[in-house]
């Protein structure tokens, strides 16, 4: 077994696991967007769920964890409550770009005083000095340097049309496609590697990256990944006309998710959940290979639908609480809106 296997065979577990977080801050977010008055609810939320987010980003030296965190109790209001603002929404653009961003790229890259440190102290104790040492990571720095450092850390997430335009010109010399990985997904995702033992590691990123990014000899040795992007990733499989094809078959998709779960008007709390964390994923998820995201989201699925099981299946504690987990008084006391309440109106 070779370490690409190894890595893949353990990779969705410790995913989940690692984002159990952020799906108690969607569950969260919801019940109390729903009415559910708890006062423990929000100082689990808010003193529990999302410093703890914060703290895996830093952790694991990644943005996922927090902004899936943040992103989920804005959806989760915005579904569950009212459409959010323009302000809101601005607000939260605002708090991604010019505090996470920054932060975590900055944290990624120890000081020479974090690596002194690091000799001497234990594991948990360099991590704590590295987190107390935030701030000074920006001392000295203008209002219009930082600016720009958080520009340029949201743009290099942005870099889909660079890695299309590398496959065009230089993917006919190599095979970087896998054409019977698209059929292939619900076997990816259903069927485990002990029935199917030759089971194949899609490795689209880490050869993308190989081949035009780090084509080293210590490039060789490790498993980097960078985004080759859906659009790459049919192009190089399909050529021009897939990629055409391809994203007609994804906006088809999206739309048919949308309309079957309809988030805005389903009064199930755990229909809006499933909704949520899929529309991160798919999102999310674009800046990689197509048959390697929509694998891991079948296999999550079956997960999101048992957290939706166990979300629908939880008692009512507010007194305005009904079972379908929306507040009564929102349709008996006030005129109905667009949305949860008139869907729950006319039922």
């Amino acid at each position: 077994m070779n370490s690409a296997t190894e890595v893949t065979s353990v990779t969705f577990v410790l995913g989940i696991l690692a984002t159990l977080a952020q799906y108690a801050a969607c569950a969260l977010a919801l019940y109390i967007a729903a009415g559910d008055g708890r006062p423990w609810l929000r100082v689990a939320l808010w003193a529990g769920v999302l410093p703890l987010a914060a703290l895996q980003s830093l952790a694991f030296g990644g943005k996922t964890p927090i902004l899936l965190a943040l992103y989920a109790v804005m959806a989760a209001r915005h579904y569950a409550k009212r459409a959010l603002s323009v302000p809101v929404l601005a607000a939260g653009i605002v708090v991604a770009v010019l505090v996470v961003f920054p932060t975590v790229n900055a944290f990624r890259v120890p000081t020479d005083r974090t690596l002194a440190a690091s000799s001497s102290e234990p594991t948990v104790l360099e991590f704590a000095s590295r987190v107390a040492a935030i701030p000074s990571l920006f001392a000295g720095m203008r209002v219009s340097e930082y600016a720009r450092f958080a520009a340029e850390s949201v743009l290099g997430r942005a870099n889909g049309i660079d890695s299309l335009a590398v496959i065009m010109k230089y993917g006919d010399a190599v095979d970087l496609g896998n054409p019977a990985a698209y059929w292939q997904i619900p076997l990816y995702a259903f069927v485990p590697r002990a029935v199917w033992h030759d089971k194949p590691v899609i490795l689209t990123g880490s050869e993308f990256a190989r081949l035009f990014v780090t084509p080293s000899e210590e490039g060789l040795r490790e498993y980097p990944s960078i985004g080759v992007f859906h659009v790459g990733d049919l192009y190089a499989s399909f050529g021009g006309s897939g990629v055409l094809v391809g994203m007609c078959i994804l906006g088809f998709l999206f739309r048919v998710v949308y309309q079957l779960f309809d988030p805005a008007r389903s009064p199930d709390l755990g229909m809006k959940f499933v909704y949520i964390v899929l529309l991160w994923g798919i999102v999310n998820g674009f800046e990689s290979d197509i048959p390697t995201i929509y694998g891991n989201l079948l296999k999550s699925l079956a997960i999101w639908i048992l957290i939706k099981m166990w979300l629908n299946g939880r008692p009512a504690a507010a007194p305005d609480y009904t079972s379908s987990g929306f507040r009564a008084s929102v349709v008996t006391a006030h005129k109905p809106r667009i949305g949860y309440a008139t869907a729950t109106a006319r039922r």
